[in-house]
């Protein structure tokens, strides 16, 4: 049976060392002037479509003025992650087993790839990259630039998927690999196994309240997560 695999990437396949916030304080001080409470604010399994409403919003920026100004946001968060990794300001690092695992889906042809983030489609590209991961091997993604509400995400990649391979995925045959409370709604909401892990956001009690059907320390041992792939 194909499986359609959803990777999130903050906290999943990545520690980022804080370069997506550093980066998206210096976009939103560019285009608005301001970053509001950024310092303080939690991005967990959020999508930046949240965030950005949510910060600038909190200090008076009009929805109006952000959404016409919405679409400059990702390309500036991009540059500057691309900026601050290149003059090793800060560090993406993959986080255990996850570039064995990425090799060993891509190498399969049961799994296709997938990706859903809270991340802009840009931001998401640049700290792959950083991270040493190919983002031309990802089939369908979803991205937090698309919706706020990150339960709208995988719905879209499973179309794009579909529109990609033909296949049609349905249930468990979508599995999801991330690190918040929020993977695992988003998830859950299309049927879809989860997958988590305790490299990100959320700790295991949070995630088994929430529902995870497997919670790993990380993905070093990919055969233990291939298996749980694979088994319905």
């Amino acid at each position: 049976m194909s499986k359609l695999v959803l990777l999130d990437i903050d906290g999943t396949l990545i520690a980022s060392d804080g370069t997506g916030r550093a980066a998206m304080e210096a976009a939103l001080i560019e285009i608005f002037g301001t970053a509001g409470d950024i310092a303080t604010y939690r991005f967990g399994g959020r999508t930046d479509r949240d965030n950005v409403f949510t910060l600038l919003g909190a200090v008076g920026v009009p929805e109006e003025q952000i959404e016409a100004h919405f679409v400059r946001l990702g390309p500036l968060v991009a540059q500057g992650i691309e900026r601050l990794v290149s003059s090793k300001q800060k560090i993406i690092r993959a986080l255990p087993g996850a570039l064995t695992l990425y090799d060993a889906l891509h190498a399969s042809s049961d799994t296709t790839i997938g990706v859903v983030t809270g991340n802009f489609r840009e931001s998401a590209a640049a700290k792959m990259r950083a991270g040493g991961f190919d983002p031309v091997r990802v089939v369908a993604g979803a991205y937090g630039s698309e919706s706020a509400d990150r339960n709208q995400l995988p719905p879209l990649a499973v179309q794009r998927a579909f529109e990609a391979t033909g296949l049609r995925f349905r249930g468990t045959d979508v599995v999801v690999i991330g690190d918040t409370v929020r993977d695992v709604r988003a998830g859950h909401a299309i049927g879809a196994k989860v997958i988590t892990v305790l490299t990100g956001a959320d700790d295991y009690d949070a995630l088994c309240d929430a529902g995870a059907d497997l919670i790993l320390d990380d993905l070093s041992d990919n055969g233990q997560v291939l298996e749980a792939i694979f088994t319905d």
